[in-house]
């Protein structure tokens, strides 16, 4: 665990709401992506193998780059940013049925993925733990790019845990703009963007994004090394119950 401008002796009252980032912090985006496709191959007859699973990864690589959807500063792809999503949605399936002989369309193969990955909500190790630990002193928020269709389904897991969920869709504007993160303090009436500790895995959208609002951040990124690239974290962990000694909550698997 790494603790960057910040004492380990932080009280947990200097908080008020913890903010999570949904995929790749609460959620497994990989696993629960590798299972939704395997899911869709299913339902052409097709084994989805390793083989198989890194051409479509390549494809999704490749079309996400074209449509730059990681640029998320960009006005543009901010403005558009849904729009584009969905399109990318489809055109992955359209340059995998070039390699594959898929009789359903693009379309329809978007349409099933989509339909499984809304079940496949695998959690990151001990989320579902620590969400619970941290919803008896904390009100806790979720915070997601993507589409409200998609992405509350999947953050259900968490249920009573979670007291609002803000994806980008329906705020209209996506992370790390300052509008979004305004957007949450508004809705929830926050006295100060000091009161917020946003979670996530994200550098640019969760760390940098949350940061420029007057939030404090905690970067998870498990089984990597701290990367110095001009952002810089309250705290770094690598292991989501970690966030219980940052804030001096006791042991997770101690009897509550």
């Amino acid at each position: 665990m790494f603790f960057t401008r910040r004492e380990q002796e932080k009280k947990m009252t200097d908080y008020t709401y913890i903010i999570f980032d949904v995929d790749g912090t609460l959620i497994n985006f990989e696993k629960s992506e590798r299972r939704a496709f395997s899911r869709t191959m299913e339902s052409c007859g097709i084994f989805d193998d390793d083989e198989l699973h890194g051409k479509y990864t390549d494809i999704c690589d490749f079309v996400w780059e074209e449509y730059d959807l990681d640029n998320t500063k960009d006005p543009y792809i901010r403005k558009n940013y849904h729009q584009l999503y969905r399109s990318y949605a489809v055109r992955r399936f359209a340059e995998l049925k070039k390699e594959l002989n898929l009789e359903k369309t693009p379309e329809e193969l978007s349409r099933i993925y989509t339909r499984y990955y809304k079940e496949e909500r695998i959690p990151e190790p001990k989320a579902e733990e620590v969400c619970r630990r941290l919803s008896q002193y904390y009100t806790l928020i979720l915070a997601t790019n993507g589409l409200e269709e998609i992405q509350v389904p999947r953050a259900a897991i968490f249920g009573d845990c979670i007291s609002h969920i803000f994806v980008s869709e329906s705020v209209g504007e996506v992370k790390p703009s300052a509008e979004f993160f305004d957007c949450i303090c508004n809705t929830l009436s926050v006295a100060s963007p000091s009161e917020c500790l946003m979670v996530g895995d994200s550098l640019v959208n969760d760390m940098e994004g949350a940061a420029a609002a007057g939030m404090k951040t905690c970067w998870y990124h498990p089984g990597k090394g701290s990367v110095a690239c001009g952002v810089n974290p309250d705290y770094e962990i690598t292991a989501l119950e970690e966030l219980l000694r940052i804030l001096q909550l006791c042991d997770i698997n101690k009897k509550q």
